[in-house]
């Protein structure tokens, strides 16, 4: 079970699993553009493919594209993306025209594989989100969350959470000691669920994977309270 303070972050996927594709997707957009080109794989060719690999891994590293933010966050990955790619390609023509290397490769050859490397990598990107969005949206891969703070940022909190199935997270439900007198149920469908004491027995059984604690800084002895008694559980 995880927890945290007040906002929304969503699951995110492997940033290891996203590279491995990646690179297969490099690979793979390499000899198809080899293919349409019409041009023979020769030594020349495996070192243009250790550079631009080389560099498209440094770069990567040096952006932290692999730093996957949440599914429903893509747009601005997928800019960083696109950076990436464009940098590596940049770079690797700059360093080809330096080393007065670059009247060895074919221009179509270099223009086929940036536009197919561009189209795949974020081709794939955008299919898994929406393989993902269709999932959550069927309750498939959902975390079941529960918000500690029977107040005006535990509703908003819980009205994100309902409103947006992308997070891939179903609200349980609202848990304070304070009591529901201070607390009434609203249109969004935030409802006190009960005490702390009850969202632990709750945890301990396994029926929760996250808990968001929206309770004001003021409250810090509290928040830390509470989150040692989670801890424990």
């Amino acid at each position: 079970m995880t927890y945290g303070k007040a906002g929304i972050r969503a699951r995110e996927p492997s940033g290891s699993i996203f590279r491995i594709i990646d690179l297969i997707l490099f690979l793979s957009t390499f000899y198809f553009a080899l293919l349409l080109s019409g041009v023979s794989f020769s030594d020349n060719y495996m070192m243009l493919l250790t550079l631009t690999l080389s560099i498209f891994l440094i770069v990567s590293e040096s952006l932290q594209l692999y730093k996957l933010p949440a599914l429903n966050k893509m747009l601005g990955h997928m800019v960083q993306l696109f950076f990436t790619v464009v940098t590596s390609f940049v770079l690797m023509l700059t360093i080809l025209f330096l080393l007065k290397e670059s009247d060895y490769f074919s221009r179509l050859f270099e223009g086929i594989w940036f536009v197919f490397t561009m189209l795949s990598l974020v081709g794939w990107r955008l299919l898994y989100r929406q393989y993902k969005f269709n999932r959550f949206r069927r309750g498939l891969d959902v975390k079941r969350c529960a918000v500690v703070g029977a107040n005006e940022l535990g509703n908003a909190f819980s009205h994100q959470v309902r409103s947006y199935p992308e997070l891939g997270m179903r609200c349980l439900g609202l848990y304070d000691d304070r009591g529901a007198e201070r607390f009434s149920d609203n249109a969004h469908g935030a409802r006190l669920r009960g005490s702390i004491e009850d969202l632990l027995h709750k945890a301990q059984r396994g029926s929760v994977d996250q808990v968001f604690i929206c309770l004001p800084m003021s409250a810090q002895a509290r928040i830390d309270e509470i989150i040692r008694k989670l801890s424990d559980s």
